[in-house]
């Protein structure tokens, strides 16, 4: 583990909102209430003008613990050691880390002080989210060799009881601090929409393994494929300089980078490491089952609305099938 990172045994599961709750019933699936715990985050009322926001266990009784994290409030209900040791899977929305209040996270951490440290040479101000994250691991990596944990962590909002006007500002762990065991990035094709901030943290998340799913990947072309590859820390770690340089180029666009990464020298590069990267790290499932599955063609009567009429008679018209003049 490289150094400025606390250790999380957990795997963290990072999908769109809409998947959480088939993930979840995946788990239940194939272990079984008897195999999992499903904990949540409960917010209440207890009394006027204040609201908590605490864990509760949903169902399961197995060992595998795994925590399902819907909104940003819901970071407010988890502590720094819960990530850590509490949980073996982590089920979040990818929604979270576009929040404002996460930002605020992120800079409120990179503002911190360890102790002997008296200011940083550079203000956050105008600082772009890449550099403010190099911030925060350099403030990470004086907090733990100086032992500073138990100061930092008072940063962070006690998550029992906030009042109404605190809830929205909460300071929560993010999970960038965190080197987990494994990260899953569900539908990672969706990146291309990606804001550059959320691909940015994304790109930051610490982890072993990092695994990457879909259906529909991005891997049409040589730039796709590299975008794909430096999303899964690939540039770095097996050292692809040229798909390196297309991920700079791409995030300050000038005319002569652009000159540069359509070059054939450079084409050929970048076509050359995308090929070694789907050759060794893309696989596609597949299933005998489903590939004996016999296809049986059937032939069904089907009497169109006169508006559908008329959109296929003129589809076939346009496609040359027959002619409308002759009906």
């Amino acid at each position: 583990m490289p150094a400025g990172y606390l250790r999380s045994k957990a795997t963290l599961i990072v999908c769109p909102a809409r998947l959480l709750r088939q993930w979840e019933g995946e788990f239940v699936k194939f272990l079984g209430d008897s195999g999992c715990q499903i904990w949540y985050v409960e917010h209440a009322v207890p009394a006027p003008l204040y609201r908590s926001c605490l864990l509760k266990q949903k169902r399961g009784t197995g060992d595998l613990r795994i925590l399902v994290l819907e909104t940003c409030r819901d970071l407010c209900a988890i502590t720094y050691k819960e990530y850590m040791e509490g949980f073996d899977v982590v089920l979040a929305s990818v929604t979270l880390q576009s929040q404002e209040n996460y930002r605020r996270c992120i800079d409120l951490m990179c503002s911190y002080l360890p102790k002997g440290t008296r200011r940083f040479p550079t203000e956050l101000n105008g600082m772009f989210m890449a550099l403010r994250l190099k911030r925060l691991r350099e403030v990470m990596k004086r907090v733990l060799a100086r032992k500073d944990l138990p100061n930092f962590q008072e940063l962070f909002t006690a998550p029992e009881i906030k009042t109404f006007a605190n809830y929205k500002g909460a300071k929560f762990p993010v999970f960038e601090l965190f080197w987990w065991h494994r990260v899953v990035f569900d539908e990672f094709h969706e990146s291309e929409s990606w804001e550059y901030r959320v691909r940015e943290l994304t790109k930051a998340l610490g982890a072993t393994n990092r695994w990457g799913l879909s259906g529909t990947p991005p891997l049409g072309s040589s730039e796709a494929v590299a975008d794909v590859a430096e999303l899964m820390g690939y540039p770095d770690l097996c050292g692809a300089a040229y798909m390196k340089r297309h991920v700079e180029i791409g995030n300050k666009p000038h005319k002569l980078s652009r000159e540069e990464c359509s070059s054939d020298s450079h084409q050929t590069a970048l076509r050359l490491e995308a090929q070694e990267f789907v050759d060794g790290y893309v696989r596609q499932n597949s299933s005998e089952l489903v590939e004996a599955i016999r296809v049986v063609e059937h032939t069904e009567l089907v009497e169109h609305t006169p508006e559908e009429r008329i959109i296929y008679r003129q589809a076939c018209h346009d496609n040359g099938i027959f002619d409308l003049s002759q009906s």
